[in-house]
C-alpha cells in the first residue's frame, strides 16, 4: 500500500509542471494500475479501495507540492540572479 502511494506522490510531483487537467486522466490510470496489482495478490475489496483512495490523494498532494516546490525554486532563483546583476553593475 505505502509502495502505491510513493509512486503516487512521484507521478503528482512529475506532472506538477503540466496544467491540472492532467490529473484527469493520470488518477484513473494509476487506480487501475493498483487495482490490477490488488487483484493479482488476491486483497480483499476493502484494502483494495483505501489503496485507491491513498493513491488518489498522493497524486495530488504530490501534485500540490511539486508546485509549491517548483515556485519557491523559481522565486529564489529569480532572486539570485537580480541579486548577482546589481554586483556586477
Amino acid at each position: 500500500m505505502v509502495g502505491f502511494a510513493v509512486i503516487g506522490f512521484l507521478v503528482g510531483t512529475a506532472l506538477s509542471n503540466t496544467k491540472v487537467l492532467v490529473l484527469v486522466p493520470a488518477i484513473p490510470l494509476m487506480l487501475a494500475i493498483v487495482t490490477a496489482g490488488k487483484a493479482v495478490r488476491g486483497e480483499t475489496i476493502l484494502w483494495m479501495e483505501v489503496t485507491m483512495i491513498l493513491v488518489a490523494a498522493a497524486v495530488q498532494l504530490g501534485y500540490f507540492l511539486g508546485g509549491i516546490f517548483r515556485f519557491a525554486v523559481d522565486e529564489k532563483s529569480l532572486r539570485d540572479i537580480k541579486a548577482r546583476a546589481k554586483l556586477t553593475s
